[in-house]
């Protein structure tokens, strides 16, 4: 099992929280969830100390990821030939490591995106205020729509700064695209089964907005509607064989509650799981279930993290609390 991850460990290994055999595809999965959580414009209640740990994941993959890099450092560690001046190369946190800049371009390479004319954490604050840089366009400076970043991996409303916080309605809803598939419908009972896209969400009636893939346009409460997501396999005892495989939910099962999925097993096989078998990835918007505290029950949130052996979710809630929830308590 891989270790827990420490932003603040000397150790870039223990940064991103793999070991020290980890590869390639481990090195970059673990830094996307890490650079998604710790992020300055995610955290702007702790900007300076969200930079700092966001620039130390960034200096961790920036080595671990470059094959040469990785290499100098397992063989001479921290003080190695990074302090000659090697670009990239250097102990979390030194002052010889990675800027905001460069952390943020990392990030910009590592997601994609396009410039905007919303600035990021870069300039909120950072005394570019001064020189007339507040906002500005960073089309000519690889700048980046940080709500691109954050609604690609299921985090809709985009980013904040220093100066404004995102209302809790343009949080831990369904990114406008995203395909879904309608259920439980009695109005209108034709339509479930049928799959569709988000085309946005209306927050005085808490209903999306979805067209379907005939072109029918439905107004659908969240529980009626299931995303259409990749998720891994956990836990399954009546086939254990496909445990730890990739799968993609397809549709929705609302008499047994459970979802539809094709497994890439050694052949394609479609199953109904559990929501507590099927583990989402971070990012995903979620609804809450089933919890003994019935204010949350119904609440959208995003998945932030994962912890397998604990069998729970780290989720963030509009208001932008943590808490941890149990796999079956949340569906997508």
């Amino acid at each position: 099992m891989a270790p827990a991850a420490n932003v603040h460990s000397a150790d870039f290994y223990e940064v991103l929280g793999v070991p020290r055999d980890a590869t390639d595809a481990d090195i970059t999965k673990a830094y996307r969830k890490l650079a998604l959580k710790h992020h300055p414009d995610r955290n702007a209640d702790r900007m300076e100390q969200a930079k700092d740990e966001f620039q130390r994941i960034g200096e961790a993959y920036e080595v671990l990821h470059d094959p040469e890099k990785r290499k100098m450092y397992d063989q001479y560690g921290k003080d190695g030939p990074g302090n000659l001046g090697t670009p990239g190369f250097y102990a979390p946190g030194s002052e010889a490591g990675m800027t905001p800049e460069q952390a943020q371009q990392l990030f910009e390479s590592i997601f994609g995106g396009r410039a905007s004319p919303q600035g990021s954490y870069m300039f909120a604050g950072s005394g570019m205020d001064g020189m007339g840089m507040t906002g500005m366009n960073m089309s000519g400076m690889g700048g980046i729509d940080m709500s691109d970043i954050f609604m690609s991996m299921g985090m809709p409303g985009g980013a904040t700064s220093s100066r404004s916080r995102r209302r809790p309605h343009e949080q831990c809803t369904i990114p406008s695209g995203h395909q879904v598939v309608v259920h439980g419908l009695s109005n209108s009972a034709a339509h479930n089964g049928k799959s569709g896209k988000v085309r946005g969400f209306e927050q005085q009636r808490g209903r999306y907005q979805v067209q379907l893939d005939d072109g029918s346009n439905l107004s659908v409460r969240p529980e009626n509607l299931t995303q259409l997501c990749t998720v891994s396999v956990h836990g399954l005892t009546s086939k254990p064989e496909l445990n730890g495989s990739s799968g993609r939910i397809v549709g929705m099962d609302s008499t047994s509650g459970r979802y539809v999925v094709i497994v890439q097993a050694a052949a394609p096989t479609v199953v109904r799981l559990q929501p507590s078998n099927c583990i989402l990835d971070p990012g995903v918007c979620v609804r809450l279930r089933n919890l003994s505290r019935e204010e949350l029950n119904g609440q959208r949130a995003q998945v932030l993290d994962v912890d397998h052996s604990a069998g729970r979710y780290e989720v963030q809630l509009p208001e932008g609390r943590q808490i941890r929830v149990k796999f079956e308590n949340v569906v997508c």
